[in-house]
């Protein structure tokens, strides 16, 4: 995981901006962006809100073959 920038603390909260860089189960590239949102009280993490390309999960590490909204014709053999 490579960290792109962190914003300053401002009202409880942490910004981060990230990338991954790896293979997915299925040995296939893995790369995605992310942003976590960090909720703090005192020096505790009290939540945490992430931000990140689902698509690219489904399709390298589960194998999924994602298709437009809207498709109504088989695109691929089940």
């Amino acid at each position: 995981m490579t960290t792109d920038e962190l914003v300053a603390m401002e009202d409880g909260r942490i910004v981060v901006f990230c990338r991954s860089d790896a293979r997915g189960r299925n040995g296939l590239p893995y790369q995605n962006e992310y942003c976590w949102v960090f909720e703090v009280t005192g020096d505790k993490i009290a939540g945490l809100v992430e931000f990140y390309d689902t698509v690219a999960i489904e399709e390298v590490h589960f194998d999924k073959k994602l298709v437009p909204r809207g498709t109504t014709t088989a695109v691929y053999e089940t």
